[in-house]
């Protein structure tokens, strides 16, 4: 079992509540419940694939059978991972060395008239 806010797996029980167990985070102090999700991720993802082939939010819902302001939120996060993963990914290539190629790098060299050298032209 994992932190439903930070993914830490740093958890300890925190009495009971309404017959259900309780569970406090270590990491970032949040309570919360060990419930079962109402709906599975290969649902949310069929909704979101239907999102982006362009069926509307409403006959989503409709054909799920949830409310339009859950598929939203579906998409909303989705939409959130995605935009994380790119900016690690901007990030990691902006860290890795360019690496030119040989053609590149031939008209990065200008050769002198006077003389069969070639100069470099930065």
């Amino acid at each position: 079992m994992e932190c439903k806010c930070c993914g830490s797996c740093k958890i300890k029980k925190n009495g009971k509540s309404l017959g259900k167990q309780r569970y406090k985070c270590k990491e970032c102090g949040k309570t919360f419940f060990d419930t079962k999700p109402k709906f599975s991720e290969e649902l949310k993802q069929k909704a979101i694939l239907m999102y982006l082939n362009n069926v509307g939010v409403r006959k989503t819902a409709m054909f799920i059978g949830c409310s339009r302001t859950t598929v939203t939120n579906w998409v909303k996060k989705a939409k959130e991972k995605l935009d994380k993963k790119l900016k690690k990914l901007r990030l990691i290539i902006r860290k890795r060395p360019i690496l030119l190629s040989w053609t590149k790098y031939i008209h990065m060299f200008k050769k002198t008239k006077k003389s069969n050298r070639m100069d470099c032209l930065f």
